[in-house]
């Protein structure tokens, strides 16, 4: 079964941490990586811009950033353990805007978006084919798990 540890590190929405991790879950279930887990942080954009800087050499707010516990370093132990994702509410928030999204559905995309990378999934420096595999399979995913935003949303009220 997979396994999802949310955590809300901002103060302007309220984030349902809960439904985070189950939505994590259904997607890792999707990709058959039912027996893997994923920490995902909701914080803001100046500390998802801390993160881009420190870790990415990019100072400035992003969306989504996944930290894969495949690269860098090996840490002995539980090689189920796939990584890191981090989303940004500011960046959901306006984005959401830009394209015509709610930002519940953005950050649905975000953490669709992170396990993918978690999972192998990459669209840079990658060829256009692969690229596509990943737009393509977070399009699916994304088409697949609104429906649950319903029953079980990201936010629950302003904070």
């Amino acid at each position: 079964m997979a396994d999802i540890w949310a955590e809300d590190r901002q103060s302007r929405l309220k984030i349902n941490t809960e439904n985070v991790a189950w939505l994590g879950e259904e997607v890792l279930d999707s990709l058959g990586r039912g027996g893997a887990s994923v920490s995902v942080v909701v914080t803001d954009n100046s500390e998802i811009q801390r993160y881009n800087r420190e870790y990415l050499g990019r100072d400035r707010p992003t969306n989504v950033i996944s930290f894969p516990m495949n690269e860098g370093e090996t840490i002995e132990g539980d090689n189920s353990y796939l990584g890191d994702v981090i989303l940004s509410v500011d960046e959901a928030e306006r984005e959401g805007r830009e394209l015509g999204y709610t930002t519940e559905e953005m950050l649905l995309l975000y953490l669709i978006h992170g396990v993918l990378h978690l999972s192998g999934y990459d669209h840079e420096g990658v060829s256009e084919e692969r690229a596509k595999e990943m737009e393509d399979k977070q399009m699916e995913l994304l088409e697949k798990l609104i429906p649950f935003l319903k029953e079980s949303p990201l936010i629950s009220e302003s904070a």
